[in-house]
């Protein structure tokens, strides 16, 4: 019950639980920083993905840190197509950041940090 695993999918999954609350997390038994992921070294999108999800990875038998080629097309297309949106806004509608920001301002959105227990 005390077991700290990295993301919903794997719970009580034993192989890929990476620590417990008494012994504290070992991240070093699963998870890696996307540069030192061979694949997402040199790609241009690596710290907006973050990596290949262990999740999917999983599910396509490549293992913990495999990559999924499919995975990375669509991770590459969604920037690439929420850049042409941001590009698009910019140019219909200067003002719209300023209404983003009012928001964020007024609601405290995204003024929350995540914690570890």
């Amino acid at each position: 019950r005390d077991s700290i695993y990295p993301c919903g999918p794997f719970t009580y999954v034993d192989n890929f639980k990476i620590g417990s609350v008494k012994e504290g997390k070992k991240p070093e038994k699963f998870i890696k920083h996307v540069d030192e992921i061979e694949h997402c070294k040199e790609c241009d999108v690596r710290y907006l993905c973050g990596g290949t999800c262990p999740t999917i990875s999983d599910l396509n038998d490549k293992g913990h840190q495999g990559i999924v080629e499919d995975n990375c097309r669509f991770t590459k297309y969604l920037v690439e197509i929420t850049h042409a949106f941001i590009e698009d806004m910019d140019a219909a509608w200067p003002e719209w950041r300023k209404g983003i920001e009012e928001h964020i301002e007024e609601t405290g959105m995204f003024k929350y940090q995540y914690f570890e227990v």
